[in-house]
C-alpha cells in the first residue's frame, strides 16, 4: 500500500488503528497491510498488533453491538477512526485476557485525542461504561 511504508507507528495499538482505518476506508487487505506495518514495528509489539487487527475484524459485529448498547450515537454515524478506536478498546476489555482495563481505555483515548479532545472524551466515556458493566453484558 502506498504510504504505509512511510508510516512509523509508536506502538501496537497505533499500528492496529492505522490498519483498521485503511481496511475500512480504503479497501486495503488486512493481511498485506499488516505485513508491511509489522516491519516498521519493534519485534515485541508485533504479536499484539496482529492479535488486535485480526481480533477486531473477527469480532466486529459483536464489538459494534456492544458499542451500540453504550453509545447514544449509532455506530454507522461514528467517524471511522473513533469507531475503530472503540472497537480496539472494547476488544481488549471484553475479549482479551491480561490487558489492564486502564491501559485499554487510556491507549484508545490517546489514539483519538491526537485529532480531537471532544471525541477523545466520548471514547473515554463509552469505554469506562463498558469497563464498569462488561460482566453484565448479555448477548442476543
Amino acid at each position: 500500500m502506498a504510504g504505509s511504508k512511510k508510516f512509523r507507528p509508536e506502538n501496537s495499538r497505533e499500528a492496529a488503528l492505522f490498519i483498521l482505518d485503511r481496511v475500512e476506508n480504503g479497501g486495503a487487505y488486512a493481511d498485506i497491510l499488516l505485513q508491511e506495518v509489522l516491519e516498521a514495528l519493534d519485534v515485541r509489539e508485533r504479536p499484539l498488533t496482529t492479535e488486535l487487527v485480526y481480533g477486531v475484524l473477527r469480532y466486529r459485529l459483536r464489538l459494534d453491538w456492544i458499542i451500540g448498547n453504550f453509545s447514544k450515537i449509532k455506530t454507522a454515524k461514528l467517524e471511522t477512526k473513533v469507531l475503530n478506536a472503540l472497537r480496539l478498546g472494547v476488544y481488549q476489555l471484553c475479549l482479551l485476557d491480561g490487558i489492564p482495563a486502564s491501559a485499554a481505555v487510556d491507549e484508545a483515548v490517546k489514539l483519538v485525542k491526537k485529532g480531537d479532545a471532544k471525541r477523545a472524551g466520548f471514547v473515554n466515556a463509552i469505554l469506562r461504561a463498558v469497563t464498569a458493566e462488561k460482566d453484565g453484558i448479555t448477548y442476543p
